[in-house]
């Protein structure tokens, strides 16, 4: 196997996350958590060997409780790498403040809670094009989203789109052209209230 992957989709709302597994003899296993929507989701697990072969697998999930912030950062283009980011106030990029792939899980509300803490669910860097940050209940304040070429690759442009899922409101940004390593696109601004999340 080469490929895991998992499609998830609720209503009009979808993600997609690139699964990790291991290999014991001749079987492939993968055990992880989905950043689900509330309700009733369509999981469906892809995996996709070496020779391009591939298997599917469908299964049908109810969620009571998701998170209040869910981010998914896409670009398309096998082989280029994006990275997203989600800073914390006025934060600096690759700071204790930004959530990103050398600070995938910061512990940024309550000690213990592991759901006041943002969480990346991958880094890709060269065999998918997608990566999801999700925050079950964020503490109010403002968040940054970024999305930065860490890589180009020497295969020029990248196009990121960035969805953003704010407590069941869905916001599209982009796309935007990014040129080469280095480019960054600050894509919104996001106010969290004791009642509301506002995407800017």
């Amino acid at each position: 196997m080469k490929i895991l992957t998992a499609e998830i989709i609720a209503a009009k709302q979808q993600s997609h996350v690139q699964l990790s597994f291991t290999k014991s003899s001749d079987r492939y296993t993968f055990k992880q958590k989905l950043p689900l929507f509330k309700g009733k989701n369509t999981v469906l697990i892809n995996a996709t060997n070496a020779d391009g072969g591939s298997d599917q697998e469908l299964l049908v999930l109810s969620c009571d409780r998701a998170a209040d912030l869910h981010l998914q950062l896409t670009w398309g283009q096998i082989g280029r790498d994006v990275d997203l980011h989600l800073l914390r106030g006025s934060a600096a990029l690759n700071s204790k403040d930004d959530c990103y792939y050398a600070n995938a899980n910061p512990d940024w509300g309550d000690a213990g809670n592991p759901d006041d803490n943002p969480k990346l669910d991958v880094d890709c860097i060269s065999n998918c094009t997608v990566e999801n940050i999700y925050f079950t209940a964020p503490k109010p304040g403002l968040y940054t989203v970024i999305a930065y070429y860490y890589n180009d690759k020497s295969q020029g442009p990248t196009v990121p789109q960035v969805t953003i899922n704010a407590r069941g409101k869905t916001y599209k940004l982009g796309p935007r052209t990014l040129a080469k390593t280095g480019d960054q696109w600050t894509v919104a601004t996001i106010e969290v209230t004791a009642t509301d999340i506002i995407v800017r």
